[in-house]
């Protein structure tokens, strides 16, 4: 069973973050097929809300170059952690 193609998998990015998103896309596949796909991005939610407390404060720090970077690199673990989150509120939620 094939679902939709992951966002980053459409952009014209170097072999290698396409490689990285063929990873992510397989395991993402692997994990729907062992009913665990919803375990995971909730992990991945909570992951990044915690991630969020630690980046305000390394944002406001002497370190703020480090954490930009950090962010960057990070950036479509957040993004699908987002889509997680917005796919499971309620449609009442979600503005």
């Amino acid at each position: 069973m094939a679902g939709p193609t992951p966002t980053c998998c459409t952009s014209r990015l170097p072999s290698s973050p396409r490689a990285i998103c063929r990873l992510r896309a397989y395991a993402l596949l692997e994990l729907s097929a062992a009913s665990e796909r919803d375990d995971a991005l909730e992990g991945l939610v909570r992951y990044c809300l915690g991630e969020a407390s630690l980046v305000w404060e390394g944002l406001l720090g002497p370190a703020q170059i480090e954490w930009l970077h950090r962010v960057r690199d990070d950036l479509e673990s957040y993004r699908a952690a987002k889509a997680a989150a917005a796919a499971a509120a309620p449609a009442s939620d979600v503005e």
